[in-house]
């Protein structure tokens, strides 16, 4: 049968809008580019959502949280993507029992793998059914989080940042009891990071500067920290920098926890903390190649073996080298925003404003080689982007 070519939107932007991904890297080191994913709420057990509120937010992290009805304290750490939240539900998924030991609890993997992401993707109005939560899960996990003895649940996932309603987040987690946590990332480092988390985890085989035009028309960090401000209040509304000088040991996951509870970050000393990190070199330009060939659900099925496929040279993890003509452009689009989030929240971010060195992509010396040895590594581990691959050399007369 002859290859398809999947039909696409002009750039090789597959159909829908745009939308965070399930896997973050952390800041950036030598060799990874950064330890620097409507329906109504009927039945609610705090009713409908809270009015509007505002409020003067302090330097520091406030004191004591206000208590209402409610014994727990939540902290919910809503992302976005981009900004270590794999590493940090990674290092939290791993450390609950001990965790639980500090009076934290870390909610299980029954509410959405190592983050709790059926929450905010019912907040952004998925079907409870087709997300697997059953028809009390609210009751359930209130249940399951105030009978656990801890002070404090943490709740951990990107996509309420970009997908869920505030004002509906607010009926489970009462804003009175209630903190946000939001790292936000300069905006070129973080633009060039999702691409290539697009280009290994979607069908997406557009360029980095017309992915910077889709990206940054659908982002506004101003906008959406405003949003979570007006439904739980601005001093409950906590932003910080996701870059190594602001980090606590330039690490998100040291800094989070010592959010949480001062201390707490001893949990997770010596621990590796990195994960997902991004896929650079020509195993990222062979994946987006194959994109053409193959579409999301496919894409979907083959990123763990992408991630294990990095392995094979220090080149394939790390950044992609972009120019200063989009370094440019992208502080350009995303610089109104950057302004408002300081002059409205009080939150710098340094604009990058040099390019990015890193090795050619693709490396048209070592592409032929480097293909090689990616399609025989995949074929000894017998690895489900086999025929993928062969599908795509198919068309040009096989490998």
């Amino acid at each position: 049968m002859p290859a398809e070519i999947i039909d696409r939107t002009p750039g090789g932007m597959p159909n829908g809008p745009l939308r965070p991904l399930d896997g973050e890297n952390t800041l950036p080191d030598e060799r990874s580019a950064a330890i620097v994913d409507e329906t109504a709420i009927a039945g609610s057990p705090t009713g409908m959502p809270p009015e509007s509120k505002s409020g003067t937010f302090p330097p520091a992290w406030p004191g004591p949280f206000r208590r209402g009805d409610h014994d727990m304290k939540y902290v919910l750490h809503i992302g976005p993507n981009k900004t270590g939240t794999t590493s940090l539900q990674h290092a939290f998924n791993d450390n609950r029992e001990a965790l639980r030991g500090r009076g934290v609890e870390y909610p299980g993997p029954a509410w959405g793998h190592i983050g709790q992401h059926k929450f905010a993707k019912f907040f952004r109005g998925d079907d409870p059914e087709e997300i697997d939560l059953p028809g009390n899960w609210m009751e359930r996990f209130r249940a399951e989080t105030e009978g656990s003895g801890a002070e404090t649940c943490v709740v951990s996932s990107e996509i309420f940042f970009h997908d869920s309603d505030p004002e509906k987040v607010a009926t489970l987690f009462p804003p009175e009891c209630t903190r946000i946590v939001i790292y936000l990332r300069e905006p070129v480092s973080h633009a060039v990071s999702w691409y290539q988390q697009w280009v290994v985890t979607l069908d997406v085989s557009m360029s980095l500067l017309e992915f910077v035009d889709v990206e940054t028309s659908s982002l506004s960090y101003s906008d959406t920290v405003r949003k979570w401000s007006d439904s739980f209040g601005r001093e409950n509304v906590e932003l910080r920098a996701y870059d190594r000088e602001s980090l606590l040991n330039g690490n998100v996951v040291a800094d989070f926890a010592n959010l949480i509870q001062p201390g707490l970050e001893e949990i997770f000393s010596g621990q590796n903390n990195v994960s997902n990190p991004s896929i650079a070199g020509n195993l990222l330009f062979v994946k987006r190649m194959l994109n053409c060939f193959i579409d999301e659900k496919e894409s979907r099925s083959v990123k763990l073996e992408m991630d294990e496929l990095s392995n094979l040279d220090p080149s394939f993890i790390g950044r992609i080298p972009v120019g200063q003509a989009t370094v440019n452009k992208i502080a350009s689009l995303r610089g109104r925003d950057i302004k408002a989030l300081e002059e409205n929240f009080g939150l710098h971010i340094k604009p990058r404003d040099k390019p990015f060195e890193a090795p050619a992509w693709p490396d048209q010396d070592r592409l032929a080689e480097d293909f090689a040895r990616i399609f025989a590594e995949a074929r000894a581990k017998e690895y489900k982007i086999v025929p993928l691959l062969e599908r795509m050399t198919g068309m040009f007369g096989g490998a």
